[in-house]
């Protein structure tokens, strides 16, 4: 114990005495001077950290409920905006811009997919340890352009606090569910694409196509189509359009799991800047009763 003490007090102090610390080794051999390693010093988060920590937690309740209302089809849904933690008060004005525009969303799918392209590859980068990743561009829709602040303001804040890892990895872990509880709030069928498998699906893929999102992540699209030779169409349509642009769109006959036959207006966009590993998000708008009416 006397030793630890002694090798604390000489980190604090550097021109202390470490002679005390010279081991002597037995007669006969070369004498070699040893000293006790130094510890890093431990780092305490001070009481004004801890109260806002505490105030996250408590606070961020009220936008996952709101977010909640929305996604379960109730955008008139606003809670209040004010808060001491400006993290906080973005996120409560962000849940109200989106029940606000989410018809707005809709007539915009395809700038959507983009949108939500970039996010998940700015999040994919950050969760492989890349916090100097940071959503760009502009976007006329607010709550894109909006989300694109609050995301790059959260991964700034998870890049100053990175050396409190629980706090980092709680703080990326909230923010994954805010982008969860945003598709969940998207009235169109949302999906992952890697290869042409499934590797993730928001709940509307139930009511666009009747099948449960675990039911379909980790196997191939072709369920959403009627025939082989359509599902090896429509990615001859599409892969080679996205190699050449970011972007494609185009109507598409597809199949409910009930059998039924229904037309979609498919959004694709491409993950990063790239096509690799054709990395794909698409949305599938169904658009069988407007065309009817037509």
């Amino acid at each position: 114990m006397k030793d630890k003490n002694t090798t604390k007090k000489q980190r604090i102090h550097p021109r202390t005495d470490t002679s005390k610390h010279i081991v002597s080794p037995p007669a006969g051999r070369k004498q070699k001077q040893e000293t006790l390693p130094c510890r890093k010093p431990v780092l305490h988060l001070s009481p004004a950290t801890n109260a806002i920590n505490r105030e996250l937690s408590m606070r961020l309740s009220d936008v996952f409920d709101g977010l909640k209302r929305i996604s379960t089809g109730d955008p008139t849904v606003r809670i209040d905006e004010t808060s001491d933690i400006e993290m906080i008060a973005q996120l409560k004005h962000l849940v109200n811009v989106t029940g606000q525009n989410i018809g707005e969303i809709v007539d915009q799918s395809h700038e959507f997919a983009m949108g939500l392209a970039e996010h998940f590859d700015v999040l994919h980068r950050v969760s492989q340890g890349d916090l100097s990743a940071r959503v760009s561009g502009n976007s006329d829709v607010e709550l894109l352009e909006s989300l694109k602040n609050v995301t790059n303001e959260t991964i700034g804040s998870i890049s100053k606090e990175i050396n409190e890892r629980k706090e980092a990895e709680e703080s990326l872990r909230k923010l994954e569910e805010l982008e969860s509880s945003l598709l969940s709030a998207i009235p169109h069928a949302v999906i992952g694409l890697q290869e042409r498998t499934i590797v993730f699906a928001n709940k509307a893929i139930r009511h666009v196509f009747g099948w449960e999102p675990t039911e379909l992540i980790g196997g191939k699209t072709r369920l959403l189509y009627r025939t082989d030779d359509e599902y090896e169409q429509i990615g001859r349509h599409f892969y080679p359009a996205l190699e050449q642009k970011l972007t494609h769109s185009e109507e598409f006959p597809c199949r409910h799991r009930n059998g039924r036959d229904i037309l979609c207006k498919v959004h694709a966009a491409v993950i990063g800047k790239q096509l690799k590993g054709k990395g794909i998000v698409v949305i599938y708008e169904d658009i069988t009763e407007r065309k009817q009416a037509e």
